[in-house]
């Protein structure tokens, strides 16, 4: 039972620590899961509407914010650093985007290069790099034990 309400805890709460691995397994599986819906909603639209072709972006996009909210929050604990840097790693690259211009010259440029940059940093303090040996404000290291 404890190790069923630590994977609740996992997915649903903003406190605490998420190792690499942990944060990588769960990535992993809410990537299956939005390919599985998306194959079976394929289905249901070939079934129902005679072509395969149903809109999954909403849903997917909520449940991707469900799951990767609290998992990328617990992320940046590990790291001793507060869940509001996910409004860098996140929705300013999506405001950048919105400003980009198709002809690829001069501000357009230098934003598409700033979005590019603040996506493999997201990246890279996400999913790559090691969390605080020990104890942080966050809590307990989650390799301890």
């Amino acid at each position: 039972m404890r190790a069923a309400m630590d994977r609740l805890k996992l997915w649903f709460d903003f406190s605490g620590r998420i190792d690499r691995a942990t944060f990588w397994r769960a990535f992993v599986i809410c990537s299956g899961a939005l390919l599985i819906l998306g194959f079976i909603a394929g289905g249901v639209g070939l079934a129902l509407y005679g072509h395969g072709h149903v809109n999954m972006a909403i849903p997917a996009f909520i449940l991707a914010l469900i799951v990767g909210v609290p998992l990328s929050i617990g992320r940046l604990h590990d790291r001793d650093n507060s869940g509001w840097w996910l409004l860098v790693f996140y929705p300013l690259p999506a405001v950048l985007s919105f400003f980009e211009d198709a002809d690829g010259e001069g501000l357009p440029l230098f934003l598409s290069y700033a979005k590019l940059a603040l996506l493999i940093w997201g990246f890279v303090e996400l999913g790559c790099l090691r969390g605080n040996a020990g104890p942080n404000r966050f809590g307990p290291s989650p390799l301890a034990g």
